[in-house]
């Protein structure tokens, strides 16, 4: 039997969607990614779900990563529009160390510390003045994984 991966990759064979770019104010982190799961989070509680990625799920690993290399923009993000907006469903804590980054007020509201926060100059130099994405409704992420023999 093969052993198999779930990559993330661009769009598969047949399937047109542009790829887009916006700022990280523009998108909203996903109450329902699993790595929330149990947590009766809301959308409109940006600041309690980017804390409790920050707290305990190891964002300040991206964070490093980020800073010191900036953004790789072949890590697309996935979106969808929902009421409020665009909803991250594939990047969150990506989405989430790059808010922290621009954000010295944020990071002071939920309690990160020995974040570097980046001047203007420095955001738009390691590419976190817009951010790739891809949107597609919610059911219809699994389109962008593809299954590839290892």
């Amino acid at each position: 039997m093969k052993k198999t991966n779930a990559k993330r990759g661009a769009p598969p064979p047949g399937v047109a969607l542009e790829l887009k770019k916006v700022h990280p104010n523009d998108l909203f982190l996903d109450p329902t990614n699993p790595r929330l799961a149990g947590l009766d989070l809301k959308l409109e509680d940006q600041d309690g779900i980017l804390k409790v990625l920050w707290k305990e799920r190891a964002v300040n690993e991206v964070v490093d990563s980020i800073a010191a290399n900036g953004y790789w923009q072949h890590e697309v993000l996935f979106a969808t529009r929902e009421s409020n907006g665009l909803v991250v469903i594939e990047g969150n804590r990506r989405l989430a160390a790059v808010k922290l980054l621009c954000s010295a007020e944020l990071c002071r509201k939920i309690g990160a510390t020995g974040v570097p926060v980046l001047s203007e100059a420095e955001q738009k130099a390691k590419k976190l003045d817009e951010l790739p994405y891809y949107e597609c409704p919610r059911n219809q992420i699994w389109i962008f994984y593809r299954v590839q023999a290892c």
